[in-house]
């Protein structure tokens, strides 16, 4: 579990000074393929699978860890 991040956020202008503190938690999202076809006629992947954090959930596909970006698409809640 990744550690919040606390900063304090300060805002100078002609009304004058404002100081906030901000906290910010990373949320992770884990995410699991269970399908993934490369249709050869279109050119087109489909990939299904499942996450545990609602969305918006942003799916990036590439053939290796950092090899070079196929494709993103927002993840889609209603199977379509």
């Amino acid at each position: 579990m990744a550690r919040p991040l606390a900063f304090t956020v300060t805002a100078t202008g002609r009304g004058g000074t404002s100081t906030a503190k901000v906290t910010v938690t990373q949320l992770v999202d884990r995410v699991a393929v269970t399908q993934a076809t490369y249709r050869t006629s279109t050119r087109e992947w489909r990939v299904v699978g499942t996450a545990t954090e609602p969305p918006p959930d942003l799916v990036t596909v590439r053939p290796g860890a950092a090899d070079t970006l196929i494709g993103s698409a927002a993840g889609d809640t209603t199977g379509a």
